[in-house]
């Protein structure tokens, strides 16, 4: 794995877009005081490859990292790996929860791989490197520079066994181990075969051969008659046929008989015919004479009229009778108004007289009539005095009588005026009822003016009443016979109906010997169209009858015959202990020969197959013995055993020859039981645990194993499956003296100039001044920033 470019935005100090351009910096530094980010670029590389940041205890713990103020953080970081450019992308973005690394995106395979997990395991099989080991072997973090000298003698060797690949040995072993269970099968199997094979004798196939030519005799010999036989066969199907078919045009003739009822049909619509003629007969004189009479009622006054005439003439001698009655009262009444006018007149007279005398004896005895009037308190007529007191004055006597008198004759005037009256008004009363009553008179013969007289009236008005009645009778007699005309009818058209499916079924049973050419009807009667078809039929029967027995022994001779030859080859078959059965003698014949040369080629190919197997066998049992022989050579507590051992002591001594150059020959590794210890070369060569190394010691030695590992790697894996091309070194500069850094610097010249990519990350300016390229990083109110540098 190579970097190619490094792009980050809101990661960590870097809020704005960053990049970072490795092309061309074989060995470069990123340079910038303690806390300016230099640690977080590494940390975006490994978290672009493997979604984590090393630099946080809990692994899944990525939301630190999105910058302050920030949403999102984006990674993209582009390397290449042989001659492939690869881009891996990710993205932190922050939830209500914490962080989510969901987008993630690997391009530059054959397709783009998305989702976080995905891109880690795709990055993981490219690489050859877990997350654990590539932080030892490519990017060396702070804290964890030492790792790989400090891990376990286990961890280490899961190390080496991943990046060395040796678990692929493991793997051929298994292959070799089901390589041979499988050439074990596979020879037991061939041996079954060849077992199976053991009847392909040449006696077998000599047989075969035999019984194969004499079926293919008999079969050209069928084919030869096959022609003849056939003919035969088919002329016998057509006799069979036609025998066939004049036996059902047989059996459809015999079934053509004349309808049940048919006769008594015809007889019943006949009489209903005849019987429809006379009510329609009868409906019409019937219809002639309510036509006279209805002619003779046009001549005759309606009964309505003549009602109303009848009313005239006997209101008008109502009216007579009741004139003559009012003329008698009349006079009476005439005599009895003259009476009493001249009465009232004669006590007027007499009212008259009696007032006048009576005003004659007033005057007399004017005081008298004074006194009468006077009040008390009131003037006096005469003398204007107020009247104290009435004066007592007598009355005269023939005053009295004479008052009484006029007031006597006053009421018989009253009297004789009200009677005079009264008669008046009857008589006006009586002579009203007169006037009208002639008046009506005179209307009532107004109007029977120029008609007939009452006994004329009566005449016309019996008339009237036997031309009703005789047209009432007319009327039933018309409405029975229309009634019978209409019963007479619908028996007639439910009869007709009855011919109507008569005449169907005649018709339907003709189409069913239309095939046979039947008589045309001639459609008069049906019962004669009937007769004709069922006596054609009885004919037609017993010719056709004649015609099927002669086909049936003419199909009989033909089967006879193809029986004779059929049999003659089911011998033949026999013989070859072939039967028949129901099946035809050809197919038998071309079946077996089928079979005998199937039988014949079957011997021929396990012959062949018989000794294929057994060369199959052969080799099978050799490729057997070799697969057992490697996967015993293989076994993991030998082969494995011994290349993890190599590869340590390989690894101890490509460190020593960089720590002596580093240490300058203070200090080399070696192993003691798989674990490292170091010796001490200036104190009597004491070998001590790596544990008591200096902070400085520790870096320098660790150094040393992870160039050796870089260095080594490539020569000792099987396939160079981990791909160590480059490797960076972050921090642990500081704990060495100027001398020692001159000697790490020049080791990590001659690492960069070998095609190897080298970074450092580091604070020590005499060390970041000696490299070519610096990548300078400052932090500033904005964030981060990254400015590359060239000597």
């Amino acid at each position: 794995m190579r970097p190619r470019r490094l792009e980050l935005e809101g990661f960590t100090a870097f809020r704005n877009k960053t990049i970072v351009d490795f092309e061309g910096a074989d060995l470069f530094a990123f340079v910038g005081p303690t806390g300016s980010g230099k640690s977080s670029l590494v940390d975006a590389l490994l978290f672009a490859l493997y979604g984590i940041v090393p630099r946080y205890g809990d692994k899944r713990a990525v939301e630190p990292v999105v910058s302050l103020g920030k949403n999102e953080a984006r990674v993209r970081f582009d390397f290449s790996v042989g001659d492939t450019n690869y881009s891996a992308v990710r993205v932190v973005r922050r939830t209500k929860t914490g962080a989510t690394t969901a987008e993630a995106r690997l391009e530059g395979g054959a397709e783009p791989i998305m989702g976080a997990d995905e891109v880690t395991e795709a990055v993981e099989a490219l690489l050859g490197l877990g997350f654990d080991h590539f932080t030892k072997c490519v990017v060396l973090p702070q804290g964890q520079f030492a790792a790989f000298l400090h891990d376990s003698a286990a961890k280490r060797q899961e190390l080496l066994r991943q990046l060395l690949d040796l678990g692929r040995y493991r793997r051929i072993r298994e292959v070799a181990v089901e390589r041979q269970r499988l050439a074990d099968a596979t020879v037991e199997v061939l041996t079954t075969q060849i077992n199976d094979l053991a009847f392909a004798t040449d006696g077998a196939l000599e047989a075969a051969e035999a019984r194969r030519a004499r079926l293919a005799a008999l079969r050209d010999e069928i084919d030869a008659l096959e022609p003849e036989l056939e003919q035969t066969r088919r002329s016998a199907r057509v006799d069979e046929e036609a025998a066939a078919q004049a036996r059902r045009d047989v059996e459809l003739l015999r079934s053509v008989t004349l309808p049940v009822g048919l006769a008594e049909l015809v007889e019943l619509t006949d009489q209903a015919s005849e019987r429809l003629a006379a009510a329609q007969v009868a409906a019409t004189e019937v219809a002639e004479q309510r036509r006279i009479l209805d002619q003779q009622s046009t001549g005759l006054a309606d009964a309505a009229s003549i009602s109303r005439l009848s009313d005239l003439h006997q209101r008008l001698t109502q009216e007579l009778e009741m004139e003559k009655t009012i003329s008698r009262d009349l006079e009476t009444v005439r005599k009895a108004a003259a009476a009493a006018r001249v009465e009232a007149a004669a006590t007027e007279v007499m009212f008259d007289e009696a007032l006048e005398h009576l005003e004659d004896l007033r005057r007399e005895h004017a005081a008298h009539a004074l006194a009468a009037h006077l009040s008390v308190g009131e003037p006096c007529p005469v003398c204007h005095q107020r009247v104290e007191s009435i004066p007592v004055v007598g009355s005269p006597a023939a005053l009295d009588a004479a008052e009484r008198d006029a007031d006597r004759r006053r009421v018989n005037r009253t009297a004789a005026a009200t009677a005079a009256t009264q008669a008046g008004e009857a008589l006006a009363a009586i002579e009203s009822r007169y006037t009208e009553g002639a008046d009506r008179i005179a209307v009532l013969r107004d109007r029977l003016a120029d008609q007939p007289d009452a006994g004329e009236t009566l005449q016309l008005q019996r008339a009237r009443t036997d031309l009703d009645e005789a047209l009432r009778a007319g009327r039933e007699l018309e409405l029975a016979a229309g009634k019978a005309v209409e019963s007479a009818r619908k028996e007639g058209q439910d009869l007709a109906r009855r011919g109507e499916e008569a005449r169907r079924e005649f018709d339907a049973t003709r189409d069913k010997v239309a095939a046979l050419s039947p008589p045309t009807p001639k459609r008069e009667r049906l019962d004669a169209d009937w007769s004709a078809l069922v006596e054609w039929a009885g004919g037609m029967a017993v010719r056709l009858s004649l015609q099927a027995d002669a086909k049936a022994q003419s199909v009989k001779a033909a089967a006879a015959t193809v029986a004779a030859h059929e049999q003659r080859f089911a011998d033949a078959l026999a013989a070859l202990d072939l039967p028949v059965g129901d099946r035809k003698a050809r197919d038998v014949c071309v079946d077996a020969l089928a079979a005998a040369t199937q039988h014949v080629e079957q011997i021929a190919s396990a012959r062949v197959k018989a000794a294929g197997f057994i060369k199959e066998r052969d080799a099978q049992h050799e490729s057997a013995l070799v697969a057992k022989s490697l996967a015993h050579h293989l076994a993991a507590n030998g082969f494995e055993g011994w290349v993890m051992a190599e590869a340590l002591e390989a690894l101890v001594q490509g460190a020593n020859l960089r720590l002596d150059d580093l240490s300058s020959g203070a200090f080399s590794l070696e192993l003691k039981k798989r674990e490292f210890r170091v010796v001490d070369h200036r104190n009597a060569d004491e070998r001590r645990s790596v544990k008591t190394l200096s902070g400085g010691e520790t870096f320098l030695v660790s150094l040393a194993l992870a160039l050796a590992l870089a260095e080594q790697l490539a020569s000792m894996s099987a396939q160079n499956v981990a791909r160590l091309e480059s490797m960076f070194l972050d921090e642990g500069f500081g704990a060495l003296d100027a001398e020692t850094l001159d000697v790490v610097a020049t080791v990590i010249h001659e690492l960069g100039s070998d095609g190897r990519m080298i970074g450092l990350i580091t604070h020590v300016k005499d060390l970041a001044d000696q490299v070519p390229v610096r990548f300078e990083i400052r932090k500033g109110p904005g964030g981060a920033t990254v400015e590359r540098v060239d000597a």
